[in-house]
């Protein structure tokens, strides 16, 4: 990977959504992974609730340089009641969410506070037309859900996480 514990480090808060940056020539396929890296502790109705429940996060890219072939959630997310994206992935907009419980039994808590966990995998390709350059995944606003956040486990509280963008070199 190319995405380090240094770049989670920071202003004091280790919440961060961090992409990998990977090159490949015109035709070639890549493979981007997304990592998350949260510690979140919220006492509510006197129960101390440990972990991340529930996220969005909206990425934009440029579709006339790049496609999205696919994407595979991973680690503890996968385990999770509901994780998805948009039905329709390769158009210049992807989002991604995920909700740790919704009923049965409980699910894996997402809590990385020392080291960066993978949870999403993009699987795409370069378009043989395109222009060399750096083309980066960025966010953006997701219809439904609106801004990029990280949820508490109990539901009640949200917030932004600082964002390292992914970059895509084409040679």
């Amino acid at each position: 990977i190319n995405v380090g514990v240094a770049d989670f480090k920071g202003d004091g808060r280790p919440d961060l959504v961090a992409m990998d940056s990977v090159s490949a020539k015109p035709g070639q396929a890549f493979v981007m992974s997304l990592w998350i890296m949260a510690d979140d502790t919220t006492f509510t109705n006197n129960k101390l609730w440990a972990g991340v429940g529930s996220f969005c996060i909206p990425l934009k890219y440029d579709r006339t340089a790049l496609r999205v072939d696919s994407v595979r959630f991973v680690g503890i997310i996968s385990e999770w009641d509901e994780k998805f994206t948009n039905p329709k992935i390769d158009t210049g907009f992807i989002s991604f969410a995920g909700l740790h419980n919704i009923a049965g039994k409980e699910n894996p808590v997402f809590l990385s506070p020392d080291s960066p966990q993978e949870v999403v995998k993009i699987f795409g390709s370069i378009h043989k037309d395109a222009r060399p350059g750096i083309y980066t995944f960025e966010l953006t606003i997701d219809p439904i859900q609106r801004d990029t956040y990280l949820g508490s486990i109990d539901g009640i509280n949200g917030w932004r996480p600082r964002f390292k963008p992914g970059k895509v070199l084409v040679k």
